[in-house]
């Protein structure tokens, strides 16, 4: 979360609950990385096991729209990979 371009795309916020190890694990650099150069500037939302994927401007495009699921898979897949990376380390 240490990336310039990041901080100014990005506003991050988290509740008062909310895991900073887990944070930092679900934004590795990787991610920072990807979401910091991504043409939609996706944000998105994560709360009680819902992942919620969005754009702050209409979507006029096939193409934009194309690039938004993608986003959404994406994100999906790395909370995906993080919940089952927990879950072999509470076992």
């Amino acid at each position: 979360m240490e990336s310039s371009e990041f901080v100014a795309r990005y506003e991050l916020r988290t509740g008062t609950d909310q895991d900073q190890l887990l944070l930092r694990r679900l934004l590795a650099p990787t991610l920072v990385s990807w979401l910091a150069h991504h043409p939609l500037t996706p944000g998105f939302e994560l709360k009680a096991g819902t992942l919620c994927v969005f754009v702050a401007q209409p979507l006029e495009d096939a193409g934009n729209l194309t690039f938004l699921v993608d986003a959404a898979r994406h994100l999906a897949s790395r909370v995906l990979a993080q919940v089952q990376e927990e879950r072999a380390r509470a076992a």
